[in-house]
């Protein structure tokens, strides 16, 4: 099996191993009484804190790259966009070889049957290793964007896991370049080889079926193994370049969703079109929005302040704990676009609102955007709305006043506190903060409210 292609797809898996195996190492804080920890991480346990870097990359290691850590997206995508083609011709290739896998009743067979597969023409291995050499060259931690939970599972990524000491590839071991390639090939997952846990499978089968009372001697030959041992191997294969093609399309789904959501929370004639809609809408103030005149933080004094100052911290906690949500300020209780009372105060304004946040929502990441909006009004006049839009978190978000906590949720049109634990429960799904809510439900109510007044104004014109 060993040749210069399969060491290519050896070195293809040593960049994921080692950007893997630093992140898990870099992803918990350091214990000051420890010397360090192994290569790939193990000294350090889920129950230790996160360190900065574990907390921004939360659950979801390509979110984390495309959404804060990529400086370059366009070239991301456009580098993306061309490996996914090679990408889907290696796993092409690799499930009609699963499918045919009766073909193989030797396990020879299997073995040369690989090797064709990597001396096939088209350079599609080579340009995979340019492709995840070029991530790492960028970041070392880059190439873990193919390697996720997301779209490996825990099992497939422990699977294939495997040590790599060496501080760069070139300094790596040959014999641990071809042990990654024969985990990439689906000869070797975790701690033997496949034919052999094939071996240990069929043996404890028979071994199973013999009669306790008359046990006899097991004997299995090769040909007994084969069939099996074949059949994992195509299967850990070909699930290999699956996921490795499925990576891809997430990356490349991402970038599409960053570029989307940055445009919009950019966007004032977004906002303005949101704000108008919202206001004039039937609807009263919904799970994803709330209207607000002013805020009472920057009206009230004394013990009033501290009232409200934690009733404006849990208000907008409430979004992030629920599906995230928009707080507008500058809308009256009758719908009216009235705007910030006195803007001249809006940069001092804004300041002491992120303060509040600050001292008084408990969460690791910024998780709130504010948008100045100015709207022009019927009456000739533009004036400024203010949105505060706040992502749906992906962990718990707590208030603290004076060292106590509460835990507030939307529900309806308003707030209930719940437990930590019950929210955290709510949570496990989400891999990561988002504002998801903004490019599905918020785009859309924008755009069927636009068609409903222009088919009402239609139906006007033409007397219907």
């Amino acid at each position: 099996m060993l040749s210069d292609q399969t060491r290519r797809l050896g070195r293809v898996h040593w960049y994921l191993a080692k950007a893997a195996a630093e992140q898990k190492a870099r992803y918990y804080e350091r214990l000051a009484d420890e010397p360090g920890c192994d290569s790939d991480g193990s000294l350090f346990k889920p129950s230790r804190p996160l360190s900065e870097l574990g907390k921004e990359i939360g659950r979801d290691e390509i979110n984390w790259w495309v959404f804060k850590r990529e400086s370059d997206l366009h070239e991301l995508k456009r580098r993306t966009s061309g490996i996914l083609q090679h990408a889907d011709v290696l796993k092409t290739a690799t499930e009609k070889l699963r499918i045919n896998q009766r073909k193989y009743t030797r396990y020879i067979d299997v073995l040369a049957t690989l090797r064709d597969f990597l001396d096939a023409p088209g350079g599609d291995i080579s340009e995979l290793e340019r492709y995840v050499q070029w991530l790492y060259d960028r970041d070392h931690l880059a190439p873990t964007i193919l390697f996720t939970y997301r779209v490996w599972g825990s099992t497939r990524l422990s699977n294939r896991t495997c040590s790599v000491a060496a501080p760069s590839i070139s300094d790596e071991d040959s014999v641990v370049i071809d042990r990654l390639a024969e985990i990439a090939l689906g000869l070797w997952t975790q701690d033997s080889y496949t034919f052999d846990h094939a071996w240990r499978d069929v043996s404890y089968e028979r071994y199973e079926g013999q009669d306790p009372e008359h046990p006899t001697r097991i004997h299995i030959s090769e040909t007994n193994v084969s069939p099996h041992a074949v059949a994992d191997i195509l299967t850990e294969l070909a699930d290999y370049f699956r996921c490795l093609r499925d990576s891809l399309r997430n990356i490349l789904i991402d970038i599409d969703k960053c570029e989307s959501q940055r445009g919009l929370l950019s966007s004032d004639s977004f906002w303005r079109n949101f704000i108008l809609a919202a206001a004039q809408s039937p609807k009263k103030e919904s799970e994803l929005w709330d209207f607000k005149k002013t805020l009472a933080i920057w009206q009230t004094n004394g013990k009033q302040k501290r009232n409200a100052v934690v009733r404006f911290a849990e208000h907008v906690v409430a979004f992030a704990n629920a599906k995230g949500g928009i707080l507008i300020v500058g809308v009256n209780d009758d719908r009216q676009i009235v705007g910030l009372a006195n803007s001249s105060r809006l940069e001092s304004d804004l300041k002491y609102a992120r303060e509040v946040l600050v001292r008084h929502a408990r969460y690791d990441n910024d998780f709130v955007r504010q948008v100045q909006v100015p709207i022009l009004r019927p009456s000739g006049d533009t004036v400024t709305c203010l949105v505060f839009v706040v992502a749906q978190t992906h962990g718990v978000v707590a208030v603290e006043d004076e060292g106590k906590y509460t835990y507030p949720v939307r529900a309806a049109t308003g707030l209930i506190r719940r437990s930590y634990g019950d929210i955290a429960t709510t949570k496990l799904h989400i891999m990561a903060d988002n504002f998801d809510f903004v490019t599905n439900d918020i785009v859309q109510f924008v755009d069927e409210t636009q068609r409903a007044r222009a088919d009402c104004h239609g139906a006007c014109k033409t007397g219907h």
